[in-house]
């Protein structure tokens, strides 16, 4: 029997998946375990507590989480009891950034699927003033839903179009074709990432639109951009970029190294001659 009391002083889950994967499809069913006499032996009685000190940095998420858990049974099937806490971040979803993230992660009972339930939110500028956005995520694991309120009392079909394309029906948004491309550059990338990471070893891989004023001065809309890379270590990526679809392409390799948790360095050389550096510094308060 193995049990007592874990403290987790601090932890991160840094594995990239897909939003989509949950929310527009069913999960894959998974083969059945090797059978493993040593751990049907063991009996679990554990108790879990984090005060705030993990967190979820990943493609799609930011978030910082404080825990209450206790885990019993075989530990070949064990069961989970308890809650997670978000405390706070943000999310992403379909290439849209939404922030002050809360809510909480419930393991409830026999149900191998644990309960989500998470809010975060977005301000969108239309012309009559400023509207905020909520993102709802709830339900079970495997079959989450995702819901969108406003402060402003929209129906879903205007809050959607505020969401995607910075404007709801019957405004004209600045920069709602340019956001437009990069929600689709964000979700063919997203479904060609695991076959290629799988098959050449690629870890970084992204379709970028141009941003507004690019596309008025080359009078060109949509993908231009190919990013592909590898990620070194948990704390170092190299990335290669190059243009497409035009004919004196700019290719570039770009450095990103997490010093901190909160402090991120980018060095990048494009073939044009230009080299850039940022260093960049990020603050929470709780």
């Amino acid at each position: 029997k193995l049990s007592g009391d874990m403290f987790i002083t601090e932890g991160r889950y840094i594995r990239d998946f897909q939003i989509t994967q949950f929310l527009l499809k069913p999960r894959a069913k998974t083969l059945p375990a090797e059978p493993n006499p040593w751990l049907e032996r063991i009996l679990l009685d554990l108790r879990i507590k984090s005060p705030g000190e993990l967190a979820i940095k990943n493609n799609v998420a930011r978030m910082f989480l404080a825990t209450d858990l206790k885990v019993t049974g075989p530990a070949k099937q064990p069961e989970v009891q308890g809650e997670i806490q978000i405390l706070d971040g943000d999310f992403t979803y379909f290439k849209i950034a939404f922030e002050n993230a809360r809510g909480y992660v419930d393991f409830r009972g026999p149900k191998t699927q644990p309960y989500v339930d998470v809010t975060a939110s977005k301000e969108v500028l239309r012309n009559l003033g400023t509207v905020n956005v909520t993102a709802h995520i709830v339900g079970y694991l495997d079959n989450l839903q995702l819901n969108f309120l406003s402060d402003a009392g929209l129906p879903k079909r205007d809050i959607l179009a505020m969401v995607f394309t910075g404007a709801p029906p019957g405004e004209t948004g600045t920069s709602s074709s340019s956001l437009a491309s990069s929600v689709i550059a964000s979700q063919i990338a997203g479904f060609l990432q695991r076959p290629l990471a799988e098959k050449a070893s690629i870890d970084i891989f992204r379709l970028e639109a141009a941003d507004e004023s690019i596309s008025r001065r080359n009078s060109r809309q949509g993908i231009q951009t190919l990013v592909v890379g590898k990620r070194l270590t948990e704390r170092l990526s190299l990335e290669f970029k190059t243009d497409l679809g035009i004919d004196d392409p700019v290719q570039g390799v770009q450095m990103e190294y997490l010093l901190l948790d909160n402090a991120l360095l980018k060095a990048s050389q494009l073939s044009d001659g230009s080299f850039d550096f940022d260093f960049t510094l990020r603050w929470r308060s709780f």
